[in-house]
This record gives C-alpha cells, sequence and structure tokens, in this order.
C-alpha cells in the first residue's frame, strides 16, 4: 500500500515543482542575484557569475517550461553571462591599474633619487658617483622585481653609449656613432616595432630645456620619414641594440659652453596581445668640466619619460 501513496505524493511535488509560481519564485531568486552584481561597484569575482548561470541551466533542465518561460529563462542566462564577462574585464582592469601604481611609485622614487644626487654633484663629483652607483643598484633590483610582475610585453630602454671607440674629443663636422640599448622586460612577445631616436644639444640637467627637446622630438617623429621597423619579433629578456649617427654643425659647438651637454630621446612603439604601447626616454651626458663631457655617465631627464603608455586606445573599464 505504501507504493500507491508514494506515487501520489511524488506526484504532487512535481506538480509543485512544475508550477508557475515555482518557476516564477525560482526566477526571482536568480534574478535578484543578477541585479545586486549589476552596479560595477557590486560585480564579483570571475567564476561566481558563470556558477550561478549553471544552476540555472540546471534549473531549466529539470523542469517543464512554456515558450514564455523559456524565454525568461535563456534572457536570465544572457544576463548572467554578460555579468560573467563584465566581471572578467574588471578584474583585468583592477590589474592593470594595480600594475601602473607600483611603476608610477618606482618612477617617483628614482626622480626622488637623482634631484638629490644631482644635488650632491654641486659639492662634489666623487658623491654624485657614489649616489648613480647606488640608483644602478636600485634600478637592478627594481628590474628584477619588474620581470617578475610584468605580465605583457614592456619595451625598456637600458643605456645610450659612443659607438666603440669613445672619442677622446668631440669635435664638429665629425660623424658619431651613438648605440642605444633596450630590452623587452615583459613576459609577452612584442611585434610590429617602431623606433626613433635623436641627438640634441641643450643645457644639462634643465627641465626647460627638456621640455623643448620633446617638443622638438615630437615634430621631428611627426615630420620623419625615418620611423621604421626595427624588429618585428622581440622576445622577453633579450637584450636589443640599435644606432644613431649625428655629426655636429660649428654653430652647435660655437655654443657648446659648461652648461650644455648632449642628450638622447628615443621613442619605442610596439604590439603585444593586449593592444599597442609605447614608451618615450630622454638621458643626457654628464658634464665633468668646461671641456670635458662624461660619455659613460648619462642623467635621466626630468620630463619625456613614459614607461608602457597606451597608443591609439583608451584605459578604462568596460561596462
Amino acid at each position: 500500500m505504501w507504493l500507491p501513496t508514494l506515487i501520489r505524493r511524488g506526484g504532487k511535488v512535481l506538480d509543485v515543482w512544475n508550477s508557475t509560481w515555482t518557476g516564477f519564485a525560482l526566477w526571482v531568486v536568480s534574478f535578484g542575484f543578477w541585479v545586486y552584481w549589476h552596479p560595477y561597484s557590486n560585480l564579483p569575482t570571475p567564476g561566481k557569475a558563470i556558477g550561478a548561470l549553471a544552476v540555472v541551466a540546471g534549473i531549466m533542465s529539470v523542469r517543464t517550461l512554456g515558450t514564455p518561460a523559456k524565454c525568461a529563462w535563456v534572457l536570465l542566462l544572457i544576463f548572467l553571462l554578460k555579468t560573467e564577462f563584465r566581471a572578467i574585464d574588471k578584474d583585468h582592469y583592477l590589474n592593470d591599474q594595480a600594475q601602473e601604481k607600483f611603476f608610477d611609485s618606482q618612477r617617483t622614487g628614482f626622480q626622488d633619487i637623482a634631484t638629490q644626487a644631482n644635488v650632491g654633484f654641486a659639492a662634489t663629483t666623487g658623491s654624485l658617483t657614489s649616489a648613480i652607483a647606488g640608483i644602478h643598484s636600485t634600478l637592478t633590483t627594481a628590474n628584477k622585481t619588474l620581470r617578475q610582475t610584468q605580465p605583457h610585453a614592456a619595451i625598456k630602454f637600458d643605456r645610450v653609449e659612443f659607438a666603440p671607440p669613445d672619442p677622446t674629443e668631440i669635435r664638429a663636422n665629425t660623424e658619431y656613432a651613438f648605440n642605444w640599448h633596450y630590452e623587452n622586460v615583459g613576459s609577452a612577445i612584442a611585434t610590429n616595432g617602431k623606433t626613433f631616436a635623436r641627438i640634441y644639444i641643450a643645457n644639462a640637467d634643465d627641465k626647460d630645456a627638456q621640455t623643448g627637446l620633446a617638443k622638438e622630438f615630437n615634430s621631428d617623429w611627426n615630420k620623419s620619414k625615418e620611423v621604421s621597423g626595427q624588429s618585428n619579433f622581440m622576445a622577453p629578456n633579450t637584450p636589443l641594440w640599435g644606432t644613431t649617427r649625428r655629426t655636429f654643425t660649428d654653430e652647435e659647438f660655437r655654443n657648446y659652453n659648461p652648461r650644455k651637454t648632449i642628450y638622447l630621446l628615443m621613442r619605442f612603439e610596439y604590439t603585444d596581445e593586449t593592444g599597442t604601447w609605447g614608451t618615450d626616454s630622454c638621458v643626457g651626458f654628464q658634464r665633468d668640466s668646461a671641456t670635458q663631457t662624461d660619455t659613460k655617465i648619462w642623467h635621466v631627464c626630468y620630463t619625456f619619460e613614459r614607461f608602457r603608455y597606451p597608443v591609439g586606445q583608451q584605459k578604462k573599464p568596460l561596462q
């Protein structure tokens, strides 16, 4: 006798489960999750929305649904899928913002150290050399940290030097070759690389002069036909280099007084799976005396220093 009773009770449970009101209640609860997650500030971490989507799909598979109910549940599936995509985009955006804050703090720290080193140089060249050695150690440590944390391709300027042999004296009307070194310090391959480098003469360690050079460089960049592919394949952690040649005129060297030095301004553009990016660098050789330019020591500029900035794209969260 228990079997017919059990069957009757099971039929009643099944009727309740397949009833319109039960379906409506389940849909409202599921829809409530989506409404809670919809504001950008409440987006779940990646994976939660897809889990809710799986639950909704499971409910659909074990209920008898009419056409309107099917449409309502499918619409809810689409909402949850879009929420999952937005959650993934938000997670990527927050990771990028954390990376940018890290790089900004590193760059600010390096600029503060450079300012202190320049003050020390006014008193003695020896103390400046010691400070630069400390900066080099800090940069080495920062580079190791950057290699561990950078998830994308990231082209970084390394150093500039005269092509061997180093000149004992810099003269007008003589062609000099400047070798500049760089590296992909990210973890992804960079492609479609474009580089542009220019040599200028201006006042040493002078922010206003460097700002003027940046404007002149941007004008040269826009007008020059020399901007071309330097490398179509830049693997991570592989040292790369290029050469720029320059002949100084008599007029330039008539004005080459103890306050002036030689500057290199560079721009890299490259592509990885996340988009197109650029890196700008500006350095100037150290002046040791009225007649001597130290070709082994260079100072980072106060301006025209940007690392891995977006080119032709907007970095904002998708909503």
